[in-house]
């Protein structure tokens, strides 16, 4: 069996957590199941991150992930033409978006409906094809994958023709990259922060990731403790982002900010171990990779009262009304001043990722791939 991945087309909102996801599943799923061929499309960048096994192959490529154009272009005719050309037996997807000329079977992955939730994100060509094409895809896909009971039932509600046909993997949990050493924690502040204690945020530096809000908290817990603690926002492409970039330029306090561009896998972990607590007031993300990391990271999480969270994380973390930067901010002076529950969330923490690990999303993930093929 010949299979297509699109890692290269992915929705803006959760790009670099949907590589990470596919390159870490997939990385096991190729490795137990030899006998399949793999063939992933992705940028030339990414291209390593797919280098799993001898039957792994790549189609490397350099589209827009904004341009709704591009986009029709994409699923309409690039696609059916890639998997004719590669003989393809099964086609997947991220997001609610297949090809809708192509009679192969198709399987399509939703971390969360960002596009239905918050469409002031998005442009209006871009909300144009979301709307014209979901009800399409959905109905013609063969399967659906989410992370979450409360995302299954977001669909279910909003669209037809998916009751049958949506399966709910776990949450993958990351392989740890190093070591939570004394040493790898001073060198990583000595880096950053002049060897100060900080929050760390890190995902994607869209409109969904809250950062304003998140600024404006912090400003209120500098203003309110008077401390030497720093904020590091650690995210991906920041050259995307320049109106982000610049006003980080007039910011009160931007002496005590770190603004990084993603560095790799170890670089990420480096901080997340060193980071004094993970702050993550996003409206919208149901995959949560970096919550799931920080927790098993060993350090407490303040996170957005998002009920795909909720359903996540349960009591480990702090809840935060995402549009409210005083909540933000009197939580994160919580834990600021509160070693017992900083260390009562760690524990929770560790709980709900030991749990996580029982299970094995690539092998669920390759269960949901053989019903799309019956």
């Amino acid at each position: 069996m010949r299979i297509l991945v699109n890692a290269a087309l992915l929705p803006d909102i959760y790009s670099s957590e949907y590589i990470s996801f596919l390159s870490e599943t997939f990385a096991r799923i190729t490795r137990n199941h030899p006998e399949h061929n793999f063939i992933f499309i992705c940028e030339t960048k990414d291209a390593d991150l797919f280098s799993f096994e001898k039957n792994t192959g790549f189609v490397k490529t350099k589209v827009s992930r904004r341009n709704a154009i591009t986009w029709k272009y994409w699923y309409d005719v690039r696609i059916p033409a890639l998997l004719r050309k590669y003989k393809a037996d099964l086609f997947i997807s991220p997001g609610l978006f297949c090809s809708l000329h192509t009679k192969l079977p198709q399987l399509l992955m939703s971390a969360d409906l960002v596009f239905v939730d918050s469409p002031s994100f998005f442009s209006k060509s871009q909300l144009f094809f979301f709307r014209k094409h979901a009800q399409k895809s959905i109905t013609k896909a063969k399967r659906i994958i989410t992370f979450t009971q409360f995302t299954k039932e977001e669909i279910k509600k909003n669209y037809i023709d998916t009751e049958s046909k949506i399966d709910v993997i776990p949450v993958p949990v990351r392989v740890r990259l190093n070591s939570r050493s004394d040493s790898i924690k001073d060198q990583t502040k000595a880096k950053y922060t002049a060897g100060k204690e900080f929050f760390l945020y890190t995902g994607n530096l869209h409109a969904s990731g809250n950062l304003i809000n998140l600024m404006k908290a912090f400003s209120l817990f500098k203003k309110r403790q008077q401390s030497s603690f720093k904020l590091v926002i650690c995210g991906d492409q920041l050259n995307q982002y320049k109106a982000f970039t610049k006003l980080i330029e007039t910011y009160k306090y931007k002496a005590d900010v770190s603004l990084i561009n993603s560095s790799g896998e170890e670089e990420l972990s480096n901080l997340m171990v060193s980071a004094y607590a993970f702050v993550y007031p996003v409206l919208s993300n149901g995959l949560a990779l970096p919550l799931i990391q920080a927790m098993q990271s060993d350090i407490p999480v303040v996170v957005s009262d998002n009920r795909a969270l909720k359903e996540i994380a349960e009591d480990a973390v702090l809840y935060v009304n995402p549009a409210d930067p005083q909540n933000i901010a009197d939580n994160m002076m919580r834990i600021y001043k509160d070693e017992e529950l900083r260390n009562d969330l760690i524990i929770k923490g560790n709980g709900i990722v030991n749990r996580l690990m029982q299970y094995d999303t690539g092998d669920q993930l390759w269960q949901a791939m053989q019903k799309a093929l019956l």
